[in-house]
């Protein structure tokens, strides 16, 4: 079948998918996504030579395309305060998008965010 007649939706999940897992494989080989090791501030990620978007975008990769806010804290040692203020930024820049579940935020890839949560 030509590129032509395959739906926009299948040609954007199979690009999505190999982005994903082309990350993943970069990613996991420098261990910046280690909840034990990875960088827990902005100073950390200058240290380890990573914008703060790569980061971010490790982390969701890492998690499938999206996470919950308070569990990206918690498992990467992330100040709630600290981590919110980055988001904010990265999200303002159209890096990640969040949405909300009941209480919670969901962070998310934009090209990741649920049809109900647009």
């Amino acid at each position: 079948m030509s590129q032509r007649h395959v739906p926009i939706r299948s040609r954007l999940t199979t690009a999505v998918g190999r982005t994903v897992r082309a990350c993943t494989d970069a990613f996991s080989a420098t261990g910046i996504v280690d909840p034990d090791d990875g960088p827990t501030s902005r100073g950390d990620l200058v240290a380890y030579g990573l914008t703060p978007a790569e980061y971010v975008r490790a982390v969701l990769v890492e998690h499938g395309g999206r996470i919950k806010q308070h569990r990206f804290a918690d498992r990467y040692g992330w100040s709630a305060a600290s981590l919110s203020r980055l988001l904010t930024e990265l999200e303002d820049e159209g890096v990640i998008a969040r949405y909300r579940v009941g209480r919670e935020k969901v962070v998310c890839l934009p090209e990741a965010v649920p049809e109900s949560a647009r």
